[in-house]
């Protein structure tokens, strides 16, 4: 069976690996001269553990995504850098309030601890003292995102699959042909531009908006994620702190979120970098100083924000495959190959 994909970033790339794996011929195509544009490669790299809301059919595929980036890994050649996540809390109530944390931790098989504040000070010496306690979550990881994508991509075509690059596939007609060959499914997982490309035959479309993570890298050199708790977070963010980067030395802080009007990458200006980094330098004992910054732009399927993976007809669709879609991208593209096409 031939199966098409339309985008070369993280989703098309991983759905590629698994249908080449279960002896699929694939190709892929990709609007620009490179794979990875925008959001598949404009992330801090990370890979999550806890994502709201808890049970959803987003945090089963992403708990899912975390165990298959490690089993293959080897096969494809990425590095993983084990991290830890620091959740700190600032009131006494917050520990005593939170049993949803353990409760979803021992149910998915994560390891943490509760730490107190004179232990944190210790430990974690970076971390304002400000703060009680905290929580520390072991199983994060830390990816290059363009390590990821270039091996991924190169282990994409030793498996037999093609890509084709600069080949800005406009919309799709009813019968599933690109480029003058037929194909017996056809993926649309072009990121921001799905819905544009499958408008022709999609007649309700989710509703979307979409978002900027405003990202500052920083001389701060840690080796864990550092983050406060929050019962009440907002469904469009886990809420930023302070990540490893992934090139080493230094970190990150944010991704600082809110909405935007363009789905392009969007240019950020310095004055928007320090107002991003000013909101999370609370988390820690001393202000590092601001090396450089950049903006991934998500989108999101508005007002639920739940994942959406249509069949209509020979096409599978992916509508707004969000954060933490880096770390559920695996097991996407096994849900797509096992679940959409297989199961014909």
């Amino acid at each position: 069976m031939r199966v098409a994909i339309i985008g070369a970033g993280i989703i098309g790339l991983y759905s590629a690996y698994h249908l080449l794996k279960e002896g699929f011929e694939v190709d892929i195509y990709e609007a620009r001269y490179k794979i990875g544009y925008s959001a598949s490669t404009q992330n801090p790299g990370l890979l999550n553990v806890i994502q709201n809301p808890f049970n959803s059919f987003k945090t089963r595929l992403m708990l899912k995504g975390l165990k298959l980036h490690r089993k293959y890994s080897e096969d494809i050649g990425y590095n993983i850098m084990d991290a830890k996540l620091v959740l700190v809390y600032r009131r006494l109530s917050h520990r005593m309030l939170s049993p949803l944390i353990p409760l979803y931790m021992r149910r998915y098989g994560v390891t943490f601890n509760r730490i107190d504040g004179d232990t944190l000070k210790k430990i974690y010496y970076e971390i304002n003292p400000i703060f009680k306690g905290a929580f520390v979550i072991d199983g994060y990881g830390i990816v290059n995102p363009h390590e990821l994508l270039d091996k991924l991509s190169r282990r994409v075509v030793e498996l037999g699959g093609r890509i084709y690059f600069n080949k800005k596939i406009q919309r799709v007609e009813k019968e599933p042909i690109l480029e003058g060959r037929e194909y017996d499914y056809i993926v649309i997982a072009a990121g921001p531009y799905t819905a544009d490309v499958a408008r022709t035959i999609d007649p309700k479309p989710p509703k979307q908006r979409f978002g900027k993570g405003i990202m500052v890298i920083s001389s701060l050199n840690i080796d864990y994620i550092i983050s406060e708790f929050n019962l009440f977070l907002s469904r469009y963010t886990k809420g930023g702190g302070v990540i490893p980067y992934y090139r080493g030395k230094w970190t990150i802080i944010g991704p600082d979120f809110s909405w935007i009007d363009t789905k392009e990458i969007y240019e950020v200006s310095r004055d928007e970098a320090e107002e991003a980094f000013s909101k999370y330098l609370y988390l820690l004992r001393e202000e590092p100083e601001i090396i450089d910054y950049f903006c991934g732009v998500r989108i999101v399927n508005y007002p639920h924000n739940r994942w959406i993976i249509k069949k209509i007809g020979r096409y599978i669709i992916p509508y707004g495959i969000d954060s933490p879609g880096l770390t559920a991208a695996p097991a996407l593209g096994e849900y797509i190959t096992k679940n959409m096409i297989k199961a014909k």
